[in-house]
């Protein structure tokens, strides 16, 4: 099971890191980063598989979901953002954190606006 063994990785990795930050401080932190990166490119590939089956089950539909790859787009950046500003926190960088989810928050808005434009550009031909 997927779960079970991120669970195992990350209770193995927190008992390393409560004796490393005994003697060696900044080890703790280069673990707690490599092994966020190791579980994050296991998430990426059971990321992968759910957007496969959505992307099938649209086509099999014969639905067009006219936004899906910004939305998909968006997720992503939410997700990636969100696990980089939590590595960075950990880290004791919380203004550099900020700086992260600042910048997410921005380029998520930079992806919605083509679609609002578009949602506004619908609505005002939908008023006499």
């Amino acid at each position: 099971m997927f779960v079970f063994k991120i669970i195992a990785i990350v209770i193995i990795t927190t008992l390393i890191i409560l004796i490393l930050k005994e003697e060696k401080r900044e080890f703790s932190y280069l673990l707690t980063l490599v092994v966020s990166l190791i579980i994050m490119i296991f998430l990426l590939q059971q990321i992968k598989v759910v957007i496969n089956i959505l992307e099938k089950l649209i086509d099999s539909s014969k639905l067009q979901l006219l936004y899906f790859d910004e939305i998909l787009r968006i997720i992503g950046i939410a997700y990636i953002g969100e696990f980089g500003a939590e590595i960075t926190k950990d880290a004791g960088e919380i203004t550099l954190a900020k700086k992260i989810e600042f910048a997410t928050k921005l380029v998520i808005m930079i992806i919605i606006l083509p679609i609002l434009i578009n949602i506004l550009e619908i609505i005002l031909t939908m008023i006499p």
